[in-house]
């Protein structure tokens, strides 16, 4: 009772050191905080809430999903962890089912059930029901729906092979008219398009099942900061493939407008890398709209979506250009050379080694600046040229570092 009393007292005496005490526990909340919120510490606090709340739904039959059974009935889809370096994104973990395959749930923050029901197709009756379309009606709208959301083509074969990886009930089960509308409220979400239209192409993960308003895609591993030269060579090998495949391999060329290291992950047991984060995955006319949509601007930067940089007109005064960059050069710049400040490298790439030759390091300059800007952030694309003759100078020196091995 007597050090109680005294305590104010104390405190008064000792206030700079007890402020500094104060401080600094606000400063370590603060740091965790942050850390947990861009997902480089996580809690699988909040990944079982979102768990238990989802399950909570199921059993009460409000949310339907191919993978739901799995998740909260069978146990078949077991240890749901939180998940590192998700981008901020909270309702984001990681999973396994029972024959080792990994998981990782994402959250479609599109997704909105008072909006559809606002939708000619989805609107209720007097009585409050939801009407169900017939197949070829739902077909064609979902189509047209992922055009308008991609601004490209999508062939009807994809979308019958969506709702069969979705849609587990025939038509004349009860839960069919809401697996439906589930479909179709996720149809709204970018990264769930990507992965559902072109995970099967080998550049996106590919989308497993759905569960309410989460969907899970297939789980790639991160890129290995870590990794030895050899590694890393490899590794920069397959990334320009799959900016071939980018280029390629889909209905139109797609820009990745926002590159980092961890946007990147390989696919376990497989030689390929694919790109994670979907959010700024765009075809190229997309892109190029964004860029290019004649908003007024003062300076270049002004045009810009993230790494997909454009220009400001001279005259006009207005975001007139497409897209000048391309993928190349945002990879050459930013996951290849790395971070850099007034020309220093601050951050090395991952081609940026003591054992970087000479000649590679020319080549990544050019390759990220291609035409050598000072004032600003290079806006031009680097040249199919400058492409092959880096595929192939990589190529070499992985054949020869695989050899000494």
């Amino acid at each position: 009772m007597l050090v109680i009393r005294r305590l104010p007292s104390l405190i008064y005496r000792h206030r700079q050191v007890t402020c500094g005490l104060i401080l600094t526990g606000l400063f370590l909340v603060c740091v965790i905080y942050l850390l947990m919120d861009w997902g480089v510490v996580c809690s699988n606090v909040l990944v079982w809430r979102h768990v238990n709340k989802l399950c909570d739904s199921f059993a009460k039959e409000e949310i339907v999903g191919n993978l739901c059974p799995a998740l909260c009935v069978e146990q078949k889809i077991r240890a749901p962890a939180c998940h590192t370096f998700r981008g901020g994104k909270e309702a984001i973990f990681s999973a396994e089912k029972d024959d080792g395959t990994q998981l990782i749930f994402k959250y479609s923050a599109k997704y909105s059930r008072d909006s559809a029901l606002s939708e000619t197709m989805f609107q209720p009756d007097s009585f409050g029901r939801i009407p169900v379309p017939t197949e070829v009606e739902y077909k064609y709208m979902l189509q047209e729906l992922l055009v308008s959301k991609l601004n490209t083509s999508v062939s009807e074969q994809q979308v019958t092979s969506l709702m069969r990886t979705v849609i587990q009930h025939e038509s004349t089960h009860p839960s069919y008219g809401e697996e439906l509308l589930n479909l179709w409220l996720l149809a709204h979400d970018h990264e769930f398009v990507c992965s559902a239209l072109f995970g099967d192409r080998g550049v996106f993960p590919r989308l497993l099942g759905v569960c309410g308003k989460f969907y899970a895609v297939e789980y790639l591993e991160p890129l290995p900061a870590d990794a030895g030269w050899p590694d890393r060579v490899r590794l920069a090998v397959m990334t320009l493939e799959l900016l071939e495949q980018l280029e390629t391999d889909l209905p139109e060329p797609f820009h990745l407008c926002d590159v980092k290291m961890d946007h990147f992950g390989i696919a376990p047991g497989a030689q390929r890398i694919k790109f994670l984060d979907l959010d700024s995955v765009l075809p190229r006319k997309f892109a190029s709209h964004i860029t290019g949509d004649g908003r007024l601007c003062e300076r270049h930067a002004d045009c810009d979506f993230f790494d997909c940089r454009s220009r400001c007109g001279d005259l006009s005064g207005t975001c007139d250009y497409p897209v000048t960059n391309n993928n190349l050069q945002i990879v050459c710049e930013k996951l290849f050379v790395g971070w850099t400040m007034s020309g220093t490298v601050v951050v090395p790439g991952l081609l940026m080694s003591p054992k970087t030759s000479s000649s590679l390091s020319a080549l990544l300059r050019l390759c990220s600046n291609p035409d050598s800007e000072t004032n600003d952030l290079a806006r031009s694309a680097a040249s199919d040229h400058t492409r092959r003759r880096l595929y192939s100078m990589l190529s070499e020196m992985y054949s020869s570092l695989s050899l000494l091995d």
